[in-house]
């Protein structure tokens, strides 16, 4: 063999070592890569605004005819005599621009009696009377179980053979009459009808 034709094949040789061991190289398993936590996305939530009716508001009561049987019973069961009961939440109608109600919104919840008893003069006896219904309604008819954040009113009429009287006072001026307000001593008798009489003036 000639001395160049060596030198070929030598070359020839090494070139396909070289391409075989690239081949083996490459052919060759990639590990993955662990431990790396793929990026959190992000996920928004449309919230669709609920939409409140354009409101005209304008006075208006609601009848409790619930509670109105229930302030009868206890006072039927404390032996008081009533011709006249009511109680009712006030409030605002809520009116679209229809003209039509689209809700009630109670304010508060009040209440109205009429008791009777033979002699309004005997203004001992009356007070006590008086005094008994405000404490079943403070007891019995907390503003947080009636109809309205806000206290109510209260209003009382006495009649008699003699003649009538009348007084309108809030829950809170009630507290104090019986005594869990700020005056620590429950009135009673004629003191309570004096001083619902002031609150008249």
């Amino acid at each position: 063999m000639a001395p160049g034709t060596s030198v070929g094949c030598g070359l020839v040789l090494l070139l396909l070592a070289g391409a075989l061991l690239f081949v083996g190289i490459n052919t060759q398993s990639v590990e993955p890569i662990t431990g790396i936590e793929p990026p959190e996305v992000m996920v928004i939530t449309a919230v669709s605004t609920p939409a409140y009716p354009e409101c005209s508001w304008i006075w208006a009561n609601e009848e409790q005819p619930d509670l109105t049987e229930q302030l009868g019973a206890a006072l039927t069961a404390q032996g008081i005599e009533y011709t006249q009961l009511r109680v009712y939440a006030f409030g605002e109608n809520c009116m679209n621009p229809a003209g039509e109600i689209a809700y009630f919104a109670a304010m508060e919840t009040d209440f109205e009696l009429t008791l009777a008893l033979a002699d309004v003069s005997d203004l001992e006896a009356m007070g006590n009377r008086v005094a008994d219904v405000l404490g079943i309604i403070v007891s019995q008819f907390p503003p947080d179980s009636t109809p309205g954040p806000q206290p109510g009113r209260i209003q009382i009429t006495v009649n008699g053979e003699a003649g009538s009287w009348n007084a309108v006072l809030t829950y809170t001026e009630a507290l104090d009459v019986i005594g869990q307000g700020q005056i620590a001593m429950p009135l009673r008798g004629a003191a309570v009808i004096q001083a619902l009489n002031l609150l008249q003036e």
